[in-house]
């Protein structure tokens, strides 16, 4: 029986226990190592307690506690305090002395909570004003400065600052005064008092969180609760001229604040919309965006891209406390009201703004639309009409990113699906501030997809899960939203779903990474992922893998960082080598972007360690060339090789699918350069339309080939010297040879 088990049992066993012990020592068996414990009340949070200023022990509740270690009899001890909790102070009593022949579980330790002051910094004062906090503690400002609310308040309360009486003719607004105490003192609260009428109040919206699990999935609508609606534009206007008279963002606690300067009729209107020129943290949540800037719209695609708001009725000549919120509520025949899910969308893409803002807190994002409506369906069409297919991200003709988003229901909703849309939001972000040369399509996690698809689709799912600290990705749909899918990104690819071409590959590699960059389970640090994604991810020649990532992150950060190596090698089963140009060395390399060596395609081959089949799991194993992600194309005729054919893999749809499109790298050494395609076997003839081809350089699309015959061919204006990458895509049907010629 050991001594953790002794203190863990019941009260009358442990005695029991102690006595066979102490017979049993008196037997001549000699004193035993005794235990160091005690007890702990009062805890709210996480305490470490230390033992001789070495020993560490973690405690996050109350009750009793054990130091692992057993000290020898005569042994001094003392137990204190390493690491207070948050918002709270503990003492330890009775905690020092030498051990006996008994447990020393007696220490007392004794938790209490810290309170925190609220303060006010008042201005352009005219006369007395009194502020309450909460609606009880008063504090009354006769003069310019910054003063402290008499109570305090501990850590997880609630404080709420307004004006119980203005200053004769003048209105005070008070900006930031909302919000739930931190460990620390609220020193950051505005009263800005002037002539004229103050308008302000709090924004919410209903949120619906998805479930999972043993019964499904599905939207949870009894477990619905109001949200503050973050950072959304607010605008005074006048009636019946339209005039805004004032504007102003919600703060992230859903408040806002104006004053006026007249007694006009106005309403208050509050947009599904953010637009942020240098983004201030308020010290209410997270605020690591200071400086950002962005702009987002959420529209109406069915009603010529109308912008979502809600409004207040008129009001006349009066201060006035605007209240509004968005709600949602679902009948038995389906929705009764949606007010919430425009401001649903926006704040999930407030989320994932402020993830990016974690590494780079000057972040600069161009115009977002999110699209939604309630026509929106799973047919594809007229985007004008809701017929989008599916809930995606493109560039429109003018310029502008869009994301349209499911909302027709009983058939696919997507507004409360958070991680679909944060996916799509990942795709918006590789479109304008990293870099995507995913070709997009159709694709499901066990496909063997291009490369570049995987990586797009597998970074999208990672970065769901980043953006909220949660690897479950769902997917919700049917009859009241009633069903669904979940996505698990944290979990371990296995068999021939393990390499370049898997976006379950990618999924887990990034978010593994991201995870292991701090302690705490379901946590991490987005820092590395947005340096590499940013930096030579983004100006690289190669397209854009996991495999260009990876060997750009082993370049930059080694080989131990975040477990790369094992994550590469062990997890992915793909060679570490092929990271590195020659050899890896674990710190110091040179990043092999076209994996120059093969390694990969001998590592997948037939016959060998890790061989791979395509498509996923089907057992149709391939030959190295057939792997190999870069074909050296030499100027001249380049005859057929076991890379030069198109395998559509028994897909349905093969566009975006490993084996139908086939990757080539040549350097040019004219001014013109010309690429065609002749010499097409297994039947096929250059009258067909089975082969189209792109042709990149420094990451830039340069030209293409894409007719409707199979012996394409272009010209262009080349760079003596410079390296270019060369795509070929399957079109109708396979072809098992061809031959390139470069010329000159």
């Amino acid at each position: 029986m050991t001594s953790d088990r002794l203190l863990g049992e019941p009260r009358a066993a442990r005695l029991v226990a102690l006595v066979l012990l102490n017979s049993f020592l008196a037997a001549g068996c000699g004193l035993v190592d005794q235990p160091v414990g005690g007890s702990v009340q009062g805890l709210r949070g996480t305490l470490v307690l230390q033992l001789n200023g070495s020993e560490q022990l973690t405690v996050s509740s109350d009750g009793l506690f054990l130091f692992p270690t057993l000290l020898e009899p005569g042994t001094p001890y003392q137990v204190s305090v390493l690491t207070q909790p948050r918002g709270q102070t503990c003492e330890v009593t009775q905690g020092s002395g030498d051990i006996g022949d008994e447990p020393a579980t007696h220490v007392k330790v004794a938790c209490q909570d810290l309170r925190y002051g609220i303060g006010v910094t008042v201005s352009q004062l005219t006369g007395p004003l009194v502020l309450q906090n909460n609606g009880t503690d008063l504090l009354t400002v006769t003069a310019n400065g910054t003063y402290t609310f008499p109570g305090r308040l501990i850590s997880g309360e609630a404080y709420k600052v307004t004006v119980r009486t203005h200053p004769e003719g003048s209105t005070c607004v008070v900006e930031g005064g909302k919000g739930t105490m931190d460990a620390a003192d609220v020193m950051n609260i505005l009263v800005t008092c002037g002539p004229g009428i103050r308008v302000g109040g709090t924004f919410t919206y209903d949120h619906v969180p998805t479930r999972h699990g043993p019964t499904g999935s599905g939207l949870d609508y009894e477990n619905t609760k109001a949200r503050p609606v973050r950072r959304a534009l607010v605008q005074v206007v006048e009636q019946p001229s339209g005039t805004v008279l004032a504007s102003t963002l919600t703060s992230d606690n859903g408040t806002y604040s104006m004053s006026l300067p007249g007694s006009q009729p106005y309403v208050v209107r509050v947009y599904a919309g953010s637009a942020v020129t240098d983004y201030q943290p308020d010290g209410i949540g997270q605020d690591d965006c200071k400086g950002a800037a962005w702009e987002v719209h959420v529209v109406d695609n069915t009603r010529e891209q109308a912008r979502y708001a809600m409004q207040s009725d008129t009001f006349t000549g009066s201060n006035l406390d605007a209240d509004m919120h968005a709600g949602v509520a679902h009948g038995t025949s389906g929705y009764t009201d949606r007010t919430g899910a425009p401001f649903a969308l926006l704040d999930t893409l407030v989320s994932a703004m402020e993830r990016v803002c974690t590494a780079d807190p000057k972040m600069a994002l161009p115009l977002l639309r999110a699209n939604w409506s309630p026509n929106n369906t799973d047919e594809s069409g007229e985007t004008s009409t809701g017929a989008i297919g599916t809930s995606h991200y493109t560039r429109s003709k003018d310029g502008v990113s869009n994301l349209f988003i499911l909302g027709q229901e009983g058939v696919d909703t997507d507004e409360y699906d958070d991680h679909v849309v944060a996916h799509e939001f990942g795709h918006f972000l590789e479109d304008r501030l990293y870099r995507s040369d995913s070709i997009g399509g159709s694709h499901s996690s066990a496909q063997s997809l291009v490369p570049t698809v995987a990586f797009g689709e597998g970074y999208g799912n990672a970065f769901s899960g980043m953006t909220f600290n949660d690897p479950v990705y769902v997917d919700t749909s049917g009859r009241k939203q009633g069903s669904g899918f979940t996505i698990p990104v944290a979990v371990t690819p296995s068999g021939d779903d393990r390499g370049v071409y898997s976006e379950t590959s990618v999924q887990f590699f990034l978010w593994s990474l991201y995870e292991s960059r701090d302690s705490v389970a379901r946590s991490g640090s987005y820092d590395r992922i947005h340096d590499v994604l940013r930096n030579a991810h983004r100006t690289q020649p190669a397209f854009t893998t996991v495999h260009t990532f990876a060997a750009a992150y082993n370049q930059r950060y080694g080989a131990s960082a975040e477990g790369l190596r094992d994550l590469w090698e062990r997890t992915l089963d793909t060679p570490y080598d092929s990271l590195c140009a020659g050899r890896c060395r674990g710190s110091g390399d040179t990043a092999d972007l076209f994996d120059v060596d093969n390694d990969i395609g001998a590592h997948y081959a037939e016959g060998a360690a890790g061989a791979r089949g395509y498509p996923t799991d089907s057992f149709n194993y391939q030959s190295a060339e057939f792997w190999r992600m870069y074909r050296v194309l030499a100027s001249g005729a380049n005859t057929p090789t076991a890379h030069d054919r198109t395998d559509a893999g028994g897909y349905n749809y093969a566009y975006n699918k490993f084996g139908y499109n086939r990757w080539y790298r040549f350097t040019a050494t004219g001014t013109r350069t010309t690429v065609s395609l002749s010499d097409l076997r297994g039947g096929a003839t250059c009258e067909q339309d089975v082969l189209d081809f792109y042709i990149y350089g420094g990451g830039e699309f340069v030209t293409s080939a894409a007719t409707e015959q199979g012996c394409e061919q272009t010209t262009f204006d080349s760079v003596p010297g410079t390296e270019y990458v060369l795509d070929i895509e399957g079109y109708e049907s396979e072809v098992t040879g061809w031959t390139v010629t470069i010329t000159p």
